[in-house]
């Protein structure tokens, strides 16, 4: 016998719209060189050329951070 779903389909025949729409972002882009440049100086981390070259590769230009 099967078990009861936890979790019931839910139908609606009204109508929905889309309000709005936005993007939250921590704080100013960060360049890809210049986050390389300080990982490499703060923690003196060999391998500045391959993660320039991981970047180009991926595209990446410019990344948000954030701290928790």
């Amino acid at each position: 016998m099967a078990a009861a779903d936890p979790h019931p389909v839910w139908l609606s025949h009204g109508q929905l719209s889309v309000l709005g729409t936005g993007v939250a972002l921590p704080g100013p882009p960060v360049a890809s060189d210049a986050l390389i440049g300080q990982i490499t100086q703060r923690f003196a981390v060999p391998g500045q050329r391959r993660a320039q070259a991981i970047a180009q590769r991926l595209a990446i230009e410019t990344r948000h951070l954030c701290r928790d």
